[in-house]
């Protein structure tokens, strides 16, 4: 069996872990066989909102204003999360797709290939807007 839990809140996912621990242990008992239950743990992704006010003119002056878009927390799984918890840490996603396309990790994507000049842009625009900001 397998299965994906993910939460916002580090201690919540905790405690959810080791409750999941205690149903499957109880559950294995009831039937008098062994469980284990394997857990990769990987934190949520958090933007530092400060750093991410102060690099939003790189985004407006690569994709123009009216293409960024602010979204909320995302549930999705992330290895930079290790990151973002150890210093201020900024992401976004340079779309690929197109209406009607299929999303991301379906084996019948089709990305647009623009995608990638625009996110060399930013990445290029990025330092030198964190550079402004700090040497002010």
């Amino acid at each position: 069996m397998a299965g994906t839990l993910r939460c916002f809140d580090r201690a919540l996912g905790q405690r959810l872990v080791a409750r999941v621990r205690e149903i499957v242990a109880s559950e294995a008992a009831s039937y008098r066989a062994k469980a284990t239950v394997e857990t990769l743990l990987t934190p949520s992704l958090t933007v530092d909102e400060g750093l991410a006010q102060m690099l939003l003119p790189a985004l407006n002056t690569v994709f123009g204003q009216e293409h960024v878009a602010r979204v909320g927390a995302s549930a999705g799984s992330e290895d930079f999360s290790y990151i973002a918890q150890e210093v201020p840490a900024f992401f976004c996603w340079v779309g690929a797709g197109a209406p009607g396309n299929p999303p991301l990790h379906n084996p019948n994507l089709v990305l647009d290939e623009r995608a990638m000049e625009y996110g060399l842009k930013v990445m290029t625009e990025l330092p030198f807007v964190w550079a402004e900001q700090n040497n002010a």
